[in-house]
């Protein structure tokens, strides 16, 4: 595996390594094999249900996902800055060119998180990373890591890693030879299913209560139900094997999910490392058409 240096448009949600080369991200892979909404047939039916127009509609849902997205980026900033300090670069250390310091990813230690703000704001999630730096886990927020082999990138939102060696140049940083964790941050309002299917509305707000209908994703996943919980798996399963591909060694995958007004929820998940397999040996025979 090539270390690369990979940068992160954030607006265009947009990876590229120092040869202009992009990268997919890794949830664009997955959702290359979600089943693609029909926004016009069921904005139409909505619509008629309702007794509104379909423009009505759409500007409501585009509405409910901005401030979804806007929420979003707001828990994920908070988490990452309760995890670790952001990095103070000097004008002195920027003229130096310090590409060990530029590049090195944030962390951090047990004695700087002890008076960290999620104690207060996320004390569940404060004491589950607390617990693991205690066991000697390193706590990395929001690790880039991508396979050169692939074209594929991602950003973790909490790595876990114990033992082994992190190498910087000025290629990027890699992990090799250290066993890790992985913990990720879902902050979407709807109850979390493992299940294909849909929640209940009442009074056009939906509930809890669950209705199943079998539904699957597309080739070559189709044994594979589409939902929420399916993707979120199948997301944190390629972020292991990326970094299975570094050298290291997969002790764990799990979720908080964190609903408006209520307290975060945690998911262990199972690493489905044959389904991350057959993931990127149909993106190496995408990548060799093209």
């Amino acid at each position: 595996m090539e270390q690369r240096l990979i940068s992160f448009n954030e607006e265009l949600h947009k990876y590229t390594d120092e040869n202009s080369s992009e990268y997919k991200s890794v949830t664009t892979v997955i959702g290359g094999y979600v089943p693609e909404f029909d926004k016009e047939y069921w904005s139409k039916y909505k619509a008629a249900q309702l007794g509104v127009t379909q423009e009505e509609i759409l500007k409501d849902w585009a509405k409910t996902n901005k401030k979804s997205i806007v929420r979003g980026n707001k828990i994920h900033k908070e988490l990452e800055d309760g995890i670790a300090k952001p990095i103070e670069i000097s004008n002195e250390e920027v003229v130096r060119n310090t590409i060990k310091r530029i590049l090195l990813p944030r962390v951090t230690t047990l004695e700087e998180f002890l008076d960290s703000p999620l104690k207060a704001e996320y004390p569940s999630i404060y004491e589950t990373i607390l617990g693991f730096l205690k066991l000697g886990w390193v706590c990395y927020p929001e690790f880039r890591v991508y396979s050169s082999l692939h074209f594929i990138a991602g950003t973790i939102d909490c790595l876990l890693i114990k033992g082994g060696e992190i190498v910087v140049s000025s290629k990027g940083v890699i992990i090799k030879d250290a066993e890790f964790k992985i913990l990720d941050w879902k902050t979407n309002k709807d109850k979390l299913s493992f299940q294909s299917g849909y929640f209940k509305k009442k009074n056009g707000v939906k509930t809890d209560e669950f209705v199943r209908k079998l539904e699957y994703m597309d080739k070559p996943l189709d044994y594979i139900e589409n939902c929420k919980g399916s993707i979120y798996t199948l997301q944190l399963s390629l972020y292991a094997k990326i970094l299975e591909l570094w050298g290291n060694t997969c002790q764990g995958l799990a979720l908080y999910h964190i609903r408006p007004k209520m307290k975060p929820q945690l998911f262990k998940l199972p690493y489905w490392s044959e389904s991350c397999d057959i993931m990127l040996h149909d993106r190496s025979s995408k990548l060799l058409l093209n």
